[in-house]
């Protein structure tokens, strides 16, 4: 289980998935603590709900960034009511990450005034909590679209009407017409992130055939350019005919730890 956690956290969609929680939750806890500090007038209190405060709308920022590595791996295995929400999703993070960012900024200024300044922070600290207000809405708006990605049950409206061009479905991968290309020779089976064989041998001529048995889609990319399927959808094959000898090490664009090699004789 180890080994499995430690593998999926050297996704980017895998600590998005675990931080994105922090800026909206964290700063709900930040937010009412600092109401109550105010409302008791306790300095101490008001530090600590500023300090939480900080912690949460800076943590908008590796959210933010995790989840832009992840983007062409996640809009490949979206279904296309998904990639239309993931562009939505995407589209918000960009334009209102910036109040996140301004919250932290006054919620420091208001934490240092509150120690040199203690009777002129007051004015600081309820600016920092209507702000946040405002703020705690834009996540919460930036993260409804983002649910309906991968989780089709919160789908309960149909999803924006076009999609930006940078999600537009992928390329479905290339067919090759069965009467045009050699028997195949054999097959390589795609499971658990790992291409099984990973190094097979065959002859100049001969075709060899990928079929994914995985639960996500996965390519199958040379690392010379020789060939590259596309993205290969889960229960979907694909076949390349090798014409020439030689060594060709290919690899999935989504998941680059998975590798093989094919040997031509």
């Amino acid at each position: 289980m180890l080994g499995t956690l430690l593998q999926d956290l050297r996704h980017p969609e895998y600590i998005h998935v675990l931080l994105n929680p922090l800026p909206v939750y964290g700063l709900v806890v930040g937010l009412v603590g600092l109401g109550v500090a105010i409302w008791q007038g306790s300095r101490s209190a008001r530090a600590v709900a500023l300090l939480l405060i900080i912690i949460s709308t800076t943590a908008a920022w590796p959210v933010y960034e995790y989840g832009e590595q992840a983007y062409d791996r996640v809009l490949s295995m979206a279904d296309h009511p998904g990639q239309a929400w993931l562009a939505v999703h995407k589209e918000r993070a960009e334009n209102l990450i910036w109040f996140f960012y301004a919250l932290a900024i006054l919620s420091v200024l208001a934490l240092i005034v509150s120690w040199m300044w203690p009777r002129t922070s007051l004015l600081l600290s309820i600016m920092v909590l209507a702000l946040g207000a405002v703020t705690l809405g834009i996540g919460g708006y930036i993260s409804y679209a983002g649910g309906r990605v991968r989780h089709r049950e919160f789908r309960n409206e149909p999803p924006p009407a076009t999609l930006r061009k940078s999600a537009a479905p992928a390329a479905p991968a290339p067919s090759q017409p069965s009467g045009s290309v050699a028997p195949v020779a054999t097959s390589v089976k795609i499971r658990m992130l790992k291409y099984s064989s990973e190094t097979i041998q065959i002859k100049a001529g001969e075709t060899v055939e990928w079929v994914n048995d995985d639960l996500t889609p996965h390519t199958v990319t040379s690392q010379s350019g020789e060939f590259d399927s596309g993205s290969i959808d889960a229960g979907e094959t694909w076949r390349h005919t090798f014409t020439q000898p030689g060594t060709f090490p290919y690899f999935c664009t989504f998941h680059k730890e998975m590798t093989g090699t094919v040997v031509v004789k």
